[in-house]
């Protein structure tokens, strides 16, 4: 006689927090806030024309054994399995079988109701073609048109608003033989990652702070996973993840206060295909439909500080607006070493460098007209030179003075031109300023956003910012065609150091510099004020 306990449901009516959790998905794929990550669990019980059942996990690996090695007695894990079988027939035959395992199958309804939804993104860790085959079927109409991506080298511009990225982290049957879509089967493949793959688990760790996630077919225990989950909660706290939601068929009460309460994901007891065609349903029940692109980033906004928020456009970027700033200003800060607030910028306490008009002279004419293709400006110079509040000032001087569209890429995003793209008017030519700080750890994307932008002649003055050094090393890592016009901070000029001098006075900062006489003539600063001040 079995022992053995189920494992008790930690609801007594799990229907309720089904029902919330439909609902609240639907509000956010309004807003196209919402993503979805599917595992293997969404393709069982699938039968194809013979009857046979979709190979998942173990029967996968006694297909390999009894099949293709042509060892029945052979009992063993997935993992191992596909070691052995490359190792006697190579990776090709290996892809080649599991692909023809697979080609019999047509999607369930699971996957006919998921890519009727409008989500921002779908992750999987399948690599399969039960998707990509239900969204081409003709049977139902797609939300939006699937785009499979499995390689960090992938080009986003080239994808539109109405496009649904569906990231296949593991890999793709139909790429298998290529370096760039390789399986991850086998613990030696996850080598690959680094070379093909980060890049997207990158884009993962920033959905996760910011999009309401569904988990479904997904045993949530991939050690990937779970490691951007960690770094995610160690870096910001629980508290920043968006609720999310998992589709498991039994859980206990003490799994649900785990995963609650650690990564804010709520465990749902269902079903995945009745779950994703309940949501499906209520979705068009209630005449649900997304939000237009430029209505819903309008009123998305990010804190940059305690005192001013920006608009946000896309998950890269946001827009200097000069109204926006409305926080007050803080000179003792600034003057004792504080970076730069936007509020400062605006108010101008923050003083000129010579390269500024340098800087403005090289720019002036794609501001004068706007029909110029694009250019690329960088500012470097050593630590502490005034780089980031350089390009600061500069941003806001342009957006406030001449009313130009200023973007600035949030760090941690990715540099995506189709963000931008949809906002361009080819009736009526618009300058877009794109500024980067930091640019040395953006030289790859930077390089594909910079060929982009070049290649379709679109008008974009890209403004960087870096350290000379950092630069330099970067250039001789990566090849580039991203050559920008460099402007280099060195020492202060006698020019310079008087404007510091009289911001000092005039916001009271001089300290023990106060009365110390500057020299005979305004230009003419005396060497104690020249040691003190460079």
């Amino acid at each position: 006689m079995d022992d053995q306990v189920p494992p008790k449901p930690a609801t007594a009516d799990p229907k309720i927090p089904v029902l919330n959790a439909i609902q609240n998905i639907c509000d956010h794929l309004v807003e196209r806030a919402a993503t979805a990550f599917l595992g293997a669990g969404i393709n069982a019980g699938i039968k194809d024309d013979s009857g046979q059942t979709f190979p998942l996990g173990s029967a996968l690996s006694e297909l390999l054994c009894s099949e293709l090695l042509k060892s029945p007695e052979t009992k063993t894990t997935l993992d191992e399995a596909v070691e052995m079988a490359r190792y006697t027939l190579g990776a090709k035959a290996v892809n080649d079988f599991i692909y023809d395992q697979f080609k019999g199958f047509s999607p369930g309804a699971a996957h006919l109701a998921l890519i009727q939804l409008p989500w921002d993104v779908i992750y999987t860790t399948n690599f399969d073609l039960l998707v990509e085959t239900a969204a081409n079927s003709g049977v139902v109409q797609s939300a939006g048109e699937i785009r499979q991506i499995f390689t960090s080298a992938a080009p986003l511009s080239s994808f539109g608003e109405g496009d649904i990225l569906y990231y296949k982290i593991h890999g793709s049957i139909d790429f298998a033989n290529t370096p760039e879509g390789r399986l991850i089967l086998a613990k030696s493949d996850y080598r690959f990652y680094a070379e093909f793959r980060k890049a997207l688990f990158r884009r993962l760790r920033t959905d996760l702070l910011s999009r309401t996630f569904l988990f479904i077919g997904y045993s949530l225990s991939d050690p990937n996973f779970r490691t951007i989950l960690d770094d995610c909660r160690e870096e910001l706290g629980v508290e920043t993840f968006p609720l999310s939601y998992a589709v498991q068929h039994t859980f206990t009460a003490v799994q649900e206060a785990f995963w609650r309460e650690k990564y804010n994901i709520q465990l749902l007891q269902a079903d995945a295909t009745e779950f994703l065609v309940v949501l499906k349903d209520t979705w068009f029940a209630q005449n649900c439909a997304v939000v237009p692109f430029l209505e819903r980033k309008a009123v998305e906004y990010l804190n940059l500080d305690s005192t001013t928020r920006f608009q946000k456009v896309g998950d890269s970027f946001y827009l200097l607006r000069p109204s926006d700033c409305t926080g007050p200003s803080s000179p003792a800060a600034f003057f004792n070493g504080a970076e730069p607030s936007w509020a400062d910028i605006r108010d101008g306490i923050v003083p000129h460098r010579d390269a500024y008009d340098d800087l403005l002279e090289s720019v002036f004419p794609e501001l004068s007209d706007p029909t110029l293709g694009p250019s690329a400006h960088l500012i470097t110079g050593s630590a502490g030179t005034g780089k980031t509040a350089l390009l600061r000032t500069f941003a806001y001087d342009v957006a406030a003075g001449f009313g130009f569209p200023v973007f600035i890429h949030i760090a941690g995003t990715p540099l995506d031109v189709r963000v931008l793209t949809p906002l361009l008017d080819a009736g009526q030519p618009t300058r877009f300023i794109v500024l980067v700080n930091f640019a040395a750890e953006h030289i790859k994307p930077l390089s594909l956003f910079w060929e982009e932008v070049r290649q379709r002649n679109l008008p974009i003055t890209l403004l960087l910012e870096e350290r000379k050094n950092q630069w330099l090393v970067s250039k001789e890592s990566f090849p580039t065609r991203l050559n920008p016009n460099e402007f280099e901070l060195g020492t202060l000029s006698e020019r310079e150091i008087i404007l510091i001098l009289d911001a000092l006075a005039k916001y009271d900062a001089l300290g023990r510099l106060t009365g110390v006489p500057r020299g005979t003539n305004r230009y003419n600063i005396s060497p104690h004020w020249r040691t003190r001040i460079c």
